[in-house]
């Protein structure tokens, strides 16, 4: 009796509740509404702010296309190029046939302990990030370091002042 009770039991429990729910392991953008879809945009052409010059585009990171890299490039401006020394450095420049301009740090070991080289590459490489387009189109341009004081900490409104006066006209153009 008591065998029967609980075959009668099992009968009438419901097997909707017991069947399995399907979730998947990895979260979708389309069932979690509140979560913002991820740019497919390749790294460097991202978003960009709008310039301090009107309507031309500042790019908010120097995309690969923009930079210099290696040895053998590297060695073709330093023996092709022209060569200006400023305080703190040099810069070399060259002829690249592109509609744009690409750029190179190098810092010396003279201008300090590894974090130091690394703070002035960076800062270099921002001030020219955020004044492409004082540059001239159609160059490459490298910048030898040697001297931490060569691009010192400041304002954004400073900097065009601070490389008109390292690198003057003949590396710059005039942006009114």
């Amino acid at each position: 009796m008591l065998y029967e009770r609980i075959i009668a039991n099992e009968k009438n429990v419901s097997t909707i509740s017991n069947k399995a729910v399907a979730r998947p392991r990895l979260p979708q953008t389309d069932v979690h509404s509140g979560r913002p879809e991820r740019s497919k945009a390749p790294a460097g052409q991202r978003p960009q702010a709008a310039g301090p010059h009107g309507s031309q585009q500042v790019v908010l990171t120097f995309p690969k296309s923009a930079r210099l890299s290696g040895d053998k490039l590297f060695g073709q401006i330093l023996s092709e190029g022209k060569r200006k020394i400023f305080p703190g450095g040099e810069i070399f420049w060259r002829a690249n046939g592109l509609f744009f301009a690409r750029f190179g740090f190098r810092v010396s070991s003279k201008a300090g302990k590894a974090h130091l080289r690394i703070g002035l590459r960076r800062r270099a490489r921002e001030m020219a990030r955020k004044n492409q387009t004082l540059f001239k189109p159609g160059f490459d341009y490298l910048v030898i370091l040697r001297d931490k004081n060569a691009f010192p900490p400041m304002p954004e409104e400073k900097m065009p002042g601070h490389l008109f006066s390292l690198f003057g006209p003949e590396i710059l153009q005039q942006v009114s």
